[in-house]
């Protein structure tokens, strides 16, 4: 069981289906959401399993850090290469949450939610860290003077902050306390910037932040625009194959027909592909501006703007094919002309 407020005001079953709250909540309603989301997590955890070797990225994904709670030695890489660590953090490491930034210079402890009561005066909250060691730090009375007790298993506890996952963008961070703030701290210097009350839910600010700060999301999303620029050429390439391989001439109004919705169609798709590869450039240089992407990033963009020139001329010696079709009938010659005019000099069909 676990015990929330005065000691035991407030009492949360986890080891049930029963979750019980007072109707006096209210007077805990600013720390509540928080509160809750620990819960969650400690209901989790409590069971105190031994905290596991993971690796944590930089959002980027530029970076990564082998973090080991046995050796207590923490070792920094590149992605590119895991066998030479670019520098060596020695600190102990938990449950604690860490935070990797973009350049691979800092890295944030975020400390395990709960503190036992005669550890709150000297409790670290916060350290920031580089290759010299922890540079920055922030006491848990720094950050949060007022917090709740919660009780574990018999065993009371100071909580701190919130269990939940943390929001961070590759140059900062955001911690809810448990009195009710949200906090936000510069990766490469430890700067807090800013302290406000915590919206509960999930803001639409929180909700873009966390879509911003999904690794490699505008990469991601880039590969993915211009993955369906390269689909259009393969389905603009067959379309005119197919053409040129049943008109060989155009000796009849119904083969002129099948000239003109394949022009249309090519136009149209120009259109489509001017405007994809403007959404795929703003998606790059947002991801860049963002610091979601780095220069381990540049060799993809270049292959995909290889793959993509290429595809752009072989269509376009396809479409000088389509364009050298000889026209028999008479009649149709000057419709044919006006066809290959409008396809050259306008945006759009015009019949």
């Amino acid at each position: 069981m676990i015990a929330v407020g005065g000691v035991s005001d407030y009492h949360v079953l986890l080891d049930g289906s029963t979750w019980k709250l007072p109707s006096k909540i209210g007077t805990m309603w600013r720390a509540g959401l928080p509160l809750l989301l620990l819960l969650v997590d400690v209901g989790q955890t409590c069971g105190m399993e031994s905290p596991q070797r993971r690796n944590v990225y930089s959002v980027s994904r530029t970076f990564v850090l082998d973090v080991n709670p046995v050796t207590q030695v923490h070792q920094l890489y590149s992605v590119w290469d895991r066998k030479r660590p670019l520098w060596t953090l020695r600190k102990e490491i938990q449950h604690d949450a860490v935070e990797v930034s973009n350049d691979g210079n800092t890295v944030a402890v975020i400390a395990w939610p709960l503190v036992p009561l005669g550890s709150l005066a000297t409790a670290t909250a916060i350290s920031f860290c580089n290759k010299d060691g922890v540079f920055k730090s922030y006491t848990v009375l720094q950050l949060c003077p007022t917090p709740p007790k919660i009780e574990v298993a018999g065993v009371e506890y100071y909580v701190w902050r919130s269990g939940a996952d943390l929001d961070q963008d590759g140059r900062q961070f955001w911690v809810a306390t448990s009195d009710g703030y949200e906090l936000a701290f510069a990766l490469a210097d430890g700067q807090q910037l800013s302290k406000v009350p915590a919206a509960p839910g999930l803001t639409f600010q929180k909700a873009i932040r966390r879509l911003l700060a999904m690794s490699q999301m505008a990469l991601l999303g880039s590969l993915a625009i211009f993955g369906v620029t390269g689909l259009l050429y393969v389905v603009l390439a067959y379309d005119m194959l197919r053409f040129l391989s049943r008109t060989r001439q155009i000796r009849f109004p119904q083969e002129m027909e099948s000239l003109k919705r394949l022009v249309a169609r090519n136009m149209l798709a120009a259109l489509a592909e001017i405007l994809i590869l403007l959404i795929a450039c703003a998606a790059l240089l947002g991801g860049a501006y963002e610091g979601l992407l780095g220069w381990s990033d540049a060799p993809v963009g270049l292959f995909l703007a290889l793959v993509l020139i290429i595809g752009s001329r072989l269509t376009r010696r396809l479409e000088g094919k389509v364009r050298m079709v000889p026209v028999i009938d008479p009649f149709l010659r000057q419709e044919h002309e006006q066809v290959l005019h409008t396809w050259q000099y306008k945006q759009l069909p015009d019949w």
